[in-house]
């Protein structure tokens, strides 16, 4: 039987809360999108200053424009920016 990594993907309802919980190390990562400017600038200064990774779902460092974020730890951003890629295909797969 073949392993499957499952991402699971639960918010809180409130961005900032979201971001300065990984940003304090009490979750491992953060994957947001749709959100306004107000909601993303605090939190992703906050990631970027505890030593954490933030960009855009693309993988481009996180600006003001972005409307998208995806924040972890240096060594687990890259897993989770695979893995988070990978849903996105088979999630294309499945609606064609």
């Amino acid at each position: 039987m073949t392993q499957r990594n499952i991402l699971t993907i639960n918010s809180f309802s409130c961005l900032g809360y979201d971001l300065f919980l990984v940003a304090t190390g009490k979750r491992d990562w953060t994957v947001h999108k749709g959100a306004h400017l107000w909601d993303y600038a605090a939190g992703a200064l906050a990631l970027q200053e505890a030593g954490a990774k933030v960009t855009n779902i693309q993988g481009d460092p996180w600006s003001i424009k972005d409307k998208e974020i995806l924040s972890a730890n240096p060594s687990l951003y890259p897993i989770l920016f695979e893995e988070l890629h990978k849903s996105f295909s088979e999630f294309e797969n499945l609606r064609t």
